[in-house]
């Protein structure tokens, strides 16, 4: 036995606990039993002295010493031959590991954990999370994402300073009595590709686009996406994406240990906010505030279906559009050369590679909701 010990000799590097080098060397077991570098970088230790990690695929064993000592080694053989001699087990993760259906079982359990997590856990813990959060956090965020946005997406507002002043009044009448959660206001930014558009992050702050001014026919339908909006941040849906993103953001670190994708997908939050695609479920919530509201001041619920039906417009201009200029390089047409340089200049039919609708999903159910909602006398 003794001599099968010695011959058992595993290759790596050992790291003394006190310095960041790597020394290459050799771990044996001698005649007495005890495992013993060479060279001999440290006294020859007992197995009683020593941890040995567990073999998970093809990475390097961990062999930890009592004293900070670290011996690493991709010998698997030999470290498990050390083991049997020495009847100590190779670990339970290695051994459900070279078991088929084990492994099998595992990555389900993994995939249904994750599945789970995306699906169900990860939006419901989010919820709690938002309302426990205090103020200077999500100021913090709405604070950071809105410089991000200015560099990244928006344009400086080209509304004249009497009609920002003359909407954000306005504004002003339509806050909740009840805002010392938020401090509101009302901004307004160039949209640029993003075209008519309305965005609430989560410090309180409602951005809206001068494309979106531009469509509307009235203030009332601005007021009605405004109120829309304020049901976004009453909700903390913002806030509640932004947690869903980082949680997943902690997942995926945790299960495949890339921190440079995490960093990654921490950077995508401006974005997140600008599409923020919320869930059916939060989109009811907001039309719904949106509506009570509405109804409460006494402003027609007729408005909010027109400015949506108004936007939805501009996206079929713009898909029309976006075919007529695909088509112009085969068919020589000099009228749809004029339709186009007008629709150029008509703001219901600006090219956008996004629009409302890439974060507020339209439906004809809620058009119809705020169309039949009746508005108190």
């Amino acid at each position: 036995m003794q001599s099968s010990k010695n011959q058992l000799c595993a290759t790596g590097y050992y790291y003394d606990g006190h310095t960041a080098r790597a020394h290459t060397a050799e771990l044996h077991v001698n005649n007495r039993g005890e495992l013993e570098l060479n060279p001999g970088l440290r006294p020859a230790t007992a197995f009683t002295d020593i941890t040995i990690s567990s073999q998970v695929g093809n990475t390097p064993r961990r062999i930890k010493f009592s004293d900070g000592g670290l011996f690493e080694t991709t010998d698997h053989e030999s470290v498990d031959q050390w083991l049997k001699s020495w009847n100590r087990s190779p670990g339970w993760t290695h051994h459900l590991e070279s078991k088929m259906a084990y492994a099998l079982s595992a990555l389900f359990l993994v995939v249904a954990f994750i599945g789970v997590s995306i699906t169900w856990g990860i939006p419901w813990s989010s919820k709690y999370i938002a309302e426990a959060l205090p103020a200077s956090i999500t100021a913090s965020l709405g604070d950071s994402a809105l410089e991000s946005l200015d560099k990244l997406v928006f344009y400086p507002s080209k509304l004249s300073p009497e009609r920002t002043a003359e909407l954000q009044a306005q504004f002003l009448e339509l806050l909740p009595p009840e805002s010392k959660r938020y401090e509101y206001q009302l901004l307004f930014r160039g949209g640029g590709k993003i075209g008519p558009n309305a965005f609430a992050l989560p410090n309180g702050t409602i951005i809206m686009t001068d494309e979106l001014v531009a469509i509307a026919k009235l203030d009332e339908e601005l007021h009605a996406i405004v109120l829309h909006e304020i049901g976004h941040l009453h909700h903390r849906h913002s806030l509640r994406q932004i947690i869903t993103h980082t949680s997943l953001v902690a997942l995926t670190t945790t299960l495949i240990g890339d921190i440079t994708a995490a960093g990654t997908l921490i950077a995508g939050i401006p974005n997140v906010l600008m599409e923020a695609g919320f869930s059916r479920e939060m989109e009811t919530e907001a039309d719904t505030y949106a509506l009570q509201q509405m109804q409460k001041i006494g402003l027609d619920t007729e408005h909010f279906a027109n400015i949506m039906e108004r936007l939805q417009l501009a996206t079929f201009n713009d898909e029309d559009n976006e075919q007529r200029k695909n088509n112009k390089g085969n068919i020589d047409n000099s009228a749809a050369d004029d339709q186009d340089d007008q629709d150029d200049k008509n703001p219901l039919n600006m090219s956008k590679a996004l629009d409302f609708f890439s974060s507020h999903p339209l439906t004809k159910d809620r058009i119809a909701r705020f169309r039949d909602a009746k508005s108190p006398q």
